[in-house]
């Protein structure tokens, strides 16, 4: 276990490497750009452009809840992330013909989030990439390091929660 002393900053050293490799933020965020460009790359493959790793997850939350009714505000609660961002992602899901908004009876200010036939076709598509992409990145790694890295990614997640 890490001592808090170890982990509190010198803010009278500006010029300290601000990619020091021990710090959890930076190796989280490297994580996170080695995994999305990789992931883009299969997606391309796929012959999928235009599509951002935002908007395969939206469609792909939208196909594990598809005997739920959805919302707008149902994706942004889900993905902790801002109205603009869900909505810029919606639109240009629905211009590319993945997802459909749909007036709700009784509400004409409700719109039920919606994947298409062509939204199914990619879930269809690139589940299978997902898969190899998951294998990609825990090869090497025991059940048990698995379980212990969600468990502390979690643990994180909890502590930055609003």
């Amino acid at each position: 276990m890490i001592e808090k002393e170890a982990l509190e900053v010198d803010f009278e050293k500006p010029w300290e490497n601000p990619l020091d490799e021990n710090h959890v933020g930076y190796q989280l965020k490297m994580l996170d750009r080695m995994f999305c460009k990789q992931m883009m790359k299969l997606i391309r493959e796929e012959e999928y452009e235009g599509i951002t790793m935002l908007s395969g997850w939206i469609m792909e939350y939208l196909a594990f809840r598809e005997n739920e009714v959805t919302y707008q505000k149902d994706i942004e609660k889900s993905f902790h992330t801002g109205k603009s961002t869900i909505a810029g992602a919606i639109k240009s899901l629905e211009k590319n013909g993945f997802i459909a908004r749909n007036a709700v009876k009784g509400d004409a200010r409700l719109k039920q989030v919606c994947l298409t036939d062509a939204g199914e076709a990619y879930i269809q598509r690139i589940k299978r990439r997902k898969s190899q992409m998951e294998q990609r990145v825990t090869k090497g790694l025991s059940q048990q390091e698995i379980t212990d890295f969600l468990n502390i990614v979690k643990k994180m997640q909890a502590n930055l929660a609003d």
